[in-house]
């Protein structure tokens, strides 16, 4: 029952994990876009792979990374490719070069993104030492149930053995026929 739980709880660790690394590839994405740096996708994927140490080291480093600039429609503010002469939204031909206008909406994004992923590893760090407290206990209370038993039953033979006067090769016998197996009761 316990490996059913364990296992059950490393599916959801991965789970948690995965999701933490999708939320981490946002905020790294939104924040691509916000100061307008090349080779968004790129680094959106490994932000996706690695995580919550790659917005780490993506903000160290951002400052570092080669920015283009926007180029946005005159008319609807959509943010078009270079070379485009025509907007894929309104049709517009008009192009200027501006920085984004909801620079705190997307923001609150990046830090909602960053937040969300970091409590999920923190959930998945909690979870998985939560789980080896609970491994480590069982362990000892089945010891401690085996050493009990070892004992009670070894009291139990010696008593056999004095009461009908058998010798101890009969002993032996009857302490192999009264051990119980604890892996019955742990399954």
């Amino acid at each position: 029952m316990f490996k059913d739980d364990y296992l059950k709880l490393q599916i959801f660790s991965a789970v948690l994990i995965i999701t933490a690394n999708v939320f981490s590839a946002m905020a790294i994405y939104n924040d691509c876009r916000l100061n307008n740096i090349k080779h968004t996708k790129i680094i959106t994927v490994l932000g996706l792979i690695f995580g919550v140490p790659a917005v780490g080291i993506y903000f160290i480093v951002r400052r570092f990374l080669p920015q283009e600039v926007a180029t946005v429609c005159s008319k609807c503010g959509k943010r078009v490719r270079k070379g485009v002469k025509e907007c894929p939204k309104c049709g517009g031909k008009h192009f200027s070069s501006q920085m984004i206008e909801n620079r705190s909406e997307i923001t609150q994004k990046v830090i909602i993104f960053i937040v969300i992923a970091l409590s999920l590893y923190a959930t998945d760090y909690w979870l998985n030492n939560y789980s080896a407290l609970a491994e480590n206990a069982q362990r000892q209370v089945e010891e401690q149930y085996e050493e009990e038993y070892a004992e009670y039953d070894e009291a139990v033979s010696e008593e056999y053995s004095e009461d009908n006067g058998n010798s101890e090769n009969e002993a032996a016998e009857a302490e192999d026929t009264s051990v119980i197996h604890l892996d019955d009761y742990f399954d």
